[in-house]
């Protein structure tokens, strides 16, 4: 039904009332934010390597008014490649993060409060680095990013409504040292 990789999403039935009757539910199920925060991080990161990629396709072939091939800009070159390796570090987080929480549950470990903040902080820190990765490329696009015509306004519109979510905000920080500080993370995870 699946191959490698696959992912199982259980959903309600058309009709179901969802306030009585959730399709997911026990100690081996993550929550709905928990899911919800892995895909808008996920979705960021997308939104964050089409923009850069368009940025880095740009920077191949613009020579600025007066200036010299971005290509051959130094400023330029250490920019995509430190935004390059933002990138890469938020997507290896998000990712590994994902990976020890699923197989912590497929060996049959119900969800701890220490896999709630871990999924939390990742998802959290993706979007954040995503929005760092999406604003550099845009302000290297110059005035071209501005057109409609080209993907980087569109995206950078996009990458702020990601970032405006409930699954962006700061006081998830506050919320993961608040669990840590407990020493409580091997318990059944709060309700958040």
């Amino acid at each position: 039904m699946g191959g490698a990789g696959a992912v199982w999403v259980k959903l309600c039935k058309p009709g179901q009332d969802t306030r009585f009757d959730l399709p997911a539910v026990g100690p081996k199920t993550l929550t709905t934010n928990a899911v919800f925060s892995m895909g808008f991080a996920a979705t960021a990161l997308g939104v964050a390597r089409a923009t850069l990629d368009a940025a880095i396709e740009l920077s191949r072939g613009k020579i600025p008014q007066g200036l010299g091939a971005m290509r051959e800009n130094n400023a330029v070159q250490g920019l995509i490649g430190r935004t390059e390796a933002r990138l890469r570090a938020a997507r290896a987080y998000l990712y590994a993060t994902a990976n020890e929480v699923w197989r912590d549950l497929e060996r049959g470990d119900p969800v701890t409060e220490a896999h709630r903040i871990a999924l939390r902080i990742a998802a959290t820190w993706t979007i954040h680095q995503s929005t760092s990765v999406v604003d550099v490329a845009y302000h290297m696009a110059g005035a071209t990013a501005v057109f409609a015509a080209n993907p980087f306004e569109r995206r950078f519109r996009d990458m702020h409504t990601i970032a405006q979510q409930i699954q962006a905000r700061d006081t998830h920080y506050e919320d993961a040292g608040r669990a840590i500080l407990s020493a409580r993370l091997q318990k059944p995870p709060t309700a958040r």
